[in-house]
């Protein structure tokens, strides 16, 4: 398998005609890259090390293959430089080193999504709603009882200082602008919208989790189906969907109809499927719908 230091005479090229020492900017470059490709791999799961390594090194290849034929005046001289070219290969150069700079910010959290995905289930969803209620919920109580130490009028400004401190372990930052507003209209403390937010959340995580729960209890037990005008509909719960199954391939007409209404095509159920929340308009616009095969 390719490593970085195999790019180490691709890293020279690159670098002769912008640099008065390549071999030192080229044995400095590989040995940077190298520890920071390591750096990644430590944040992700082995499965992905072949690949993210060999991605790593093509994307790093390709940046430094763009810079082989740049030359600074100040190495080749200024008499008879090709300005436009050099910017225009400048140009082409930054956006390779920009391809390999956003991947190399996103892929961890690219990853992360992937495994995360593999690995999810109902149950374990559950769980963690379960977690980030209680936490909103703290957090909930925690402000009341923050805004109450904060509007007190028994208290001095260091009585307040102390029990922030102390008991809720605030920084002096955050103390300050709790007791200092950004607007006159504004009261010391955390605001009303603050609270009312975190409330909004807290109900959406709680319908979150009933959701999820009811879907949970319907794993293992039949669809309900029913058809309209030939086509099957099936509500699927615990998938959270609503499938609609043609006899035929629609043609274009209903196919754009089906996207308007927010169905999309599945290649693994091998039907027309979308949330469950579409499903009290599914009857009447199968019954609108002038429904043509191909």
């Amino acid at each position: 398998m390719k490593t970085i230091q195999d790019l180490k005479q691709l890293a020279y090229d690159a670098h002769r005609g912008t640099y008065s020492n390549p071999e030192y900017t080229s044995t400095k470059f590989v040995e940077d890259y190298t520890n920071d490709l390591n750096d990644l791999l430590e944040q992700i799961p082995s499965d992905y090390h072949s690949w993210v390594r060999e991605k790593y090194i093509s994307l790093l290849s390709k940046w430094l293959s763009s810079q082989t034929s740049i030359f600074s005046p100040f190495i080749s001289g200024r008499s008879n430089y090709p300005a436009k070219r050099m910017q225009k290969l400048n140009g082409w150069a930054d956006n390779h080193y920009k391809n390999f700079s956003d991947w190399r910010e996103n892929i961890v959290k690219r990853v992360k999504r992937w495994e995360k995905k593999k690995n999810y289930s109902l149950s374990s969803e559950i769980e963690e709603k379960h977690e980030k209620l209680s936490e909103l919920q703290d957090w909930q109580e925690k402000m009341k009882a923050i805004n109450k130490i904060v509007r007190s009028k028994k208290l001095s400004e260091i009585e307040i200082n102390e029990e922030l401190t102390v008991l809720y372990g605030l920084s002096e930052q955050t103390i300050h602008k709790l007791l200092n507003p950004r607007y006159s209209y504004e009261k010391k403390g955390f605001q009303g919208w603050q609270l009312s937010n975190n409330n909004a959340t807290i109900r959406n995580t709680k319908a979150r989790i009933k959701e999820l729960e009811r879907r949970l209890e319907a794993e293992g037990q039949d669809n309900e189906e029913y058809e309209v005008k030939g086509v099957r509909v099936e509500l699927d719960i615990a998938e959270n969907r609503v499938k609609l199954f043609f006899p035929r391939k629609p043609v274009k007409e209903n196919r754009r109809e089906l996207s308007n209404n927010g169905f999309r095509w599945s290649y693994n159920n091998d039907c027309w499927q979308a949330y469950m929340s579409a499903e009290p308009r599914v009857k009447a616009m199968l019954e609108n719908m002038d429904i043509r095969y191909e």
